[in-house]
C-alpha cells in the first residue's frame, strides 16, 4: 500500500481506506495544485450552498478558465436528484440541476469526487455506475471530458455498512489501498492549515506513542483515535493548559480519542516535570537520560516553549542529543514554533554550527 501523501491525482481510481486519514483533504489538495499548474480558477462547488448566477455565467463563457472541485457522499446522491422535469414548447424536458450541469459544460477542468462509494445502495449504485464509468447520467447528459471522477471508501473491516462493489464497477476503477499519512505529515498538514492555533504537545505524545496515531475502536460505541480525531484535539487543547484541566477536558479526550487511548494521554500531560529537573539538565546535560522516555519528551517540549536565550542555556544538552539521540534532537526543532527556531538558529549560528550542519535536512 501507499500512504495517502504519496497518492496521485487520476480519473477513475477509487481510494480504500481507515476513516479520517485525510482522503478528502488530500484529492482536494492535488486538484488545487492541478488547477495552479494549469493556471485556472479553483472553485470548491462542495462550498455554495447555491451556485450565484454571475459565476454560473462566468464558467458558461469561459470555461477553460475554471476548474471545478465537487465532493459528495454517494448515500446523498438520490436518481431523482439528479435533474428536474421542464416542460418547454408543449414538451417535457430534464435538466440537471446547477452543481452537476457546471461539470457537463464543454472544456471545463475539474474533479468530481464521489465519497463512501461502498455504502451506497443498489439504486444509487447503478447511478454512479454510469457516471464513473460512462461519465454519463440520465438521458444522455455528459461530463466535461476533462472532469476526473475519483471515489474514496472505508475497507469492510474499518465500516459495518461498507458493501461488495459490483464487479463491472471494479474492473472499470483502479482500486488503490492507502495508508494513513506519518505523524510528521500529519504536523506538516496542521502547521499548513492551523498555524499556531493548535498544542503541539499532541505531536509530541504521538512521537512518543506512534502506535496511538490510529487504531480501531475498542467497541463499537467508542471513539477512536486517527488523524482526524488528533486534529480536532490538537485544536481544543490550544488554550488548555495541562496543568489545570477540567473534568470536561480530561472527558473530552475520552470522547475524542477513546478510553484507553486517553488513558495514556492524559497520563503523559501529567508527568511531572519541575524546575529541579531543568537545573539539574543545565548543570549537567547527560542527567537528561536519567528520565524515563515519557518525561524525555515532555522536557523537551516544554524547553521548546522557552525563549531563545533559555534554550541556549541548555545547548549542552543539544550537543549531546546529537551524539546520543539524534531523533530526540530532530524532534525538539521540529515542535519548536517555526519563527522561533529561525530566531534561535540565526542568532547562534556559530555555537550550534555543528548541529545546523545536523538536522538542517530533517527540518
Amino acid at each position: 500500500m501507499v500512504r495517502i501523501t504519496e497518492i496521485k491525482l487520476l480519473d477513475k481510481m477509487l481510494l480504500i481506506g481507515a476513516p479520517g486519514i485525510g482522503k478528502t483533504k488530500v484529492l482536494k489538495q492535488l486538484a488545487k495544485q492541478e488547477a495552479e499548474n494549469m493556471k485556472k480558477k479553483f472553485v470548491d462547488i462542495s462550498e455554495y450552498t447555491t451556485i450565484p448566477d454571475e459565476l454560473l455565467n462566468d464558467i458558461k463563457s469561459n470555461p477553460e478558465d475554471y476548474y471545478l472541485f465537487l465532493r459528495v457522499a454517494s448515500t446523498h446522491i438520490q436518481p431523482d436528484e439528479i435533474n428536474a422535469l421542464a416542460i418547454k414548447e408543449g414538451f417535457a424536458d430534464l435538466l440537471p440541476f446547477r452543481k452537476l450541469y457546471l461539470f457537463t459544460i464543454p472544456n471545463v477542468y475539474g474533479v468530481l469526487f464521489i465519497d463512501e462509494l461502498p455504502n451506497a445502495m443498489d439504486e444509487q449504485m447503478s447511478l454512479l455506475f454510469s457516471i464513473i464509468d460512462e461519465k454519463e447520467f440520465s438521458w444522455g447528459f455528459s461530463l466535461s471530458k476533462n472532469v476526473k471522477v475519483v471515489a474514496a471508501g472505508n475497507p469492510a473491516d474499518w465500516s459495518r455498512v461498507a458493501n461488495t462493489l459490483p464487479e463491472p464497477l471494479r474492473s472499470k476503477l483502479s482500486i488503490i489501498n492507502v495508508d494513513p499519512p506519518t505523524i510528521d505529515e500529519w504536523a506538516e498538514y496542521m502547521d499548513k492549515e492551523f498555524l499556531g492555533q493548535w498544542n503541539r504537545i499532541v505531536y509530541v505524545y504521538l512521537k512518543f506513542s506512534q502506535g496511538d496515531f490510529i487504531r480501531k475502536p475498542d467497541s463499537d460505541t467508542e471513539p477512536y483515535p486517527c488523524p482526524r480525531s488528533w486534529s480536532r484535539l490538537a485544536l481544543y487543547l490550544k488554550d488548555v493548559d495541562k496543568a489545570q484541566m477540567t473534568p470536561f477536558d480530561e472527558e473530552y479526550v475520552r470522547g475524542t480519542v477513546g478510553s484507553s487511548v486517553a488513558t495514556k494521554f492524559l497520563s503523559f500531560l501529567r508527568e511531572d516535570v519541575t524546575e529541579k529537573d531543568f537545573e539539574k539538565v543545565q548543570r549537567n546535560p547527560e542527567a537528561f537520560f536519567d528520565f524515563n522516555v515519557g518525561k524525555q519528551f515532555l522536557f523537551l517540549y516544554l524547553l521548546s516553549t522557552n525563549s531563545p536565550n533559555e534554550i541556549m542555556k541548555y545547548s549542552g544538552l543539544l550537543e549531546v542529543l546529537s551524539s546520543r539521540s539524534p531523533d530526540m534532537l530532530i524532534l525538539f526543532f521540529k515542535i519548536m514554533d517555526r519563527k522561533k527556531r529561525v530566531e534561535l538558529l540565526t542568532k547562534n549560528k556559530d555555537k550550534l554550527l555543528r548541529i545546523i550542519d545536523y538536522i538542517k535536512d530533517a527540518i
